[in-house]
């Protein structure tokens, strides 16, 4: 369990760990073991589920919306998984320039 307070930082380097499993669907980088049943306030005990999940809409370019949280539910696995791997090319050559 951790104190820490969820940040975009956090989420890119759980992100790229989170891609290195076979299939990443339903599944989410911010739970312990990337569990995507799991509750990420129950790791990251400085942030609310909605702070944490903000982040990742805001990831992908989201608004924040009240209900349906996860951009898996919004979009649909897929797409949201499109959108993130594209977000984190965008990232990584943008470090190379």
């Amino acid at each position: 369990m951790s104190n820490d307070i969820y940040t975009e930082e956090i989420h890119i380097k759980r992100l790229k760990e989170m891609l290195k499993l076979n299939d990443i669907r339903n599944h989410c980088p911010a739970t312990t073991g990337f569990d995507g049943g799991g509750r990420p306030d129950t790791l990251w005990r400085g942030s609310t589920i909605k702070e944490i999940c903000d982040i990742c809409r805001g990831f992908i370019g989201l608004k924040p919306v009240s209900g349906l949280l996860c951009p898996c539910h919004i979009l649909g696995e897929e797409k949201a998984i499109e959108l993130t791997i594209a977000k984190l090319k965008e990232i990584d050559n943008a470090k190379e320039i």
